[in-house]
């Protein structure tokens, strides 16, 4: 379930330039002097400086070449001492910045129609950027010092992700409809997972694990999801049917509501109430794009998510 990760091990390690690829010098860009050198182990990047190691990359890919197979508890400890074991160096003890978690769940119907049910989050903004694709983010001033946002919440279809950059889809997915979902944390992992001293040997320890488990489930609870999905053309038999067809076909649901939130940062409208108003009518509206109930779609996805923790 582990994927991408950023972490630094301390202390002094001179000899791990022997074991990469591709090293060159990092230098200072004011003084120009040389205040480390950078790599390649496999497809994970290296960077050795006289405080310590930097270690970016998938740990999946690091595994299986590809990240299609999520790691579990057993085979992120297998990763961690294959790590280890190449660098020469021990990286049990190395501090966690960044780390993504997430699942791949096999779905009946294409990808975009359980991603039309996700409709808002806390505190976070919605951004479907494409039709297979949605993310909810952290919003101003909850970005981390690096620019990122400090978390994202990713629903995606993972074979075209795959396709996409030429990798290698497993047998077991092939010609499937893979929904990955994921929560990538860019920082501040203490203080977005409430627990202290995240290091590389707690990825594979129980009570971690099921901690990641358990808000992976918390944040997909979190988003507001919609019951109902657009009726088919042949269902159209009155003016009024064909109305709500329109307007379902015609509202980009997740760009109006960033206008929405545009408006209300700008402070556009004359009273705050107006706001909880203009949301109140904009749901009102959008729950009359479509009659046809949805509730096996969402039951299936629900059920998937409540198996993560099963």
């Amino acid at each position: 379930m582990y994927d991408r990760i950023k972490m630094f091990q301390y202390g002094l390690y001179n000899n791990v330039a022997q074991h990469l690829n591709n090293t060159k010098d990092i230098v200072n860009r004011d003084t120009g002097e040389v205040i480390g050198y950078n790599g390649r182990l496999e497809n994970l990047n290296i960077s050795v400086y006289n405080s310590g190691v930097s270690i970016k990359g998938s740990l999946a890919k690091f595994m299986y070449k590809d990240n299609m197979i999520s790691l579990n508890k057993k085979t992120t400890k297998e990763a961690i001492c294959k790590l280890s074991d190449t660098l020469k160096i021990n990286i049990d003890e190395a501090k966690l910045s960044e780390l993504e978690f997430g699942a791949n769940f096999l779905m009946k119907y294409p990808i975009n129609m359980y991603l039309d049910l996700l409709k808002e989050a806390p505190y976070l903004e919605a951004l479907r950027t494409t039709k297979d694709t949605l993310y909810f983010r952290s919003k101003g001033k909850t970005k981390s010092y690096t620019g990122k946002n400090n978390k994202v919440l990713c629903f995606y279809d993972k074979n075209k992700e795959v396709e996409n950059r030429k990798g290698l889809i497993p047998s077991v997915y092939a010609n499937q409809n893979v929904l990955r979902y994921e929560v990538r944390y860019n920082g501040r992992l203490s203080r977005q997972l409430k627990t202290t001293d995240i290091t590389a040997n707690r990825l594979y320890a129980d009570d971690f694990y099921q901690l990641m488990k358990n808000n992976l489930t918390n944040n997909y609870n979190s988003i507001v999801k919609s019951n109902y999905i657009m009726s088919d053309e042949q269902e159209i038999k009155t003016v009024s049917d064909a109305l709500k067809y329109m307007i379902a076909n015609s509202i980009d649901e997740h760009k109006a509501r960033s206008i929405m939130q545009g408006l209300k940062d700008g402070n556009t409208l004359k009273y705050p109430r107006d706001y909880t108003r203009l949301k109140s009518k904009f749901n009102e509206v959008t729950s009359m794009t479509a009659h046809k109930p949805n509730q096996d779609l969402a039951k299936e996805l629900d059920d998937e998510i409540k198996n993560i923790i099963a």
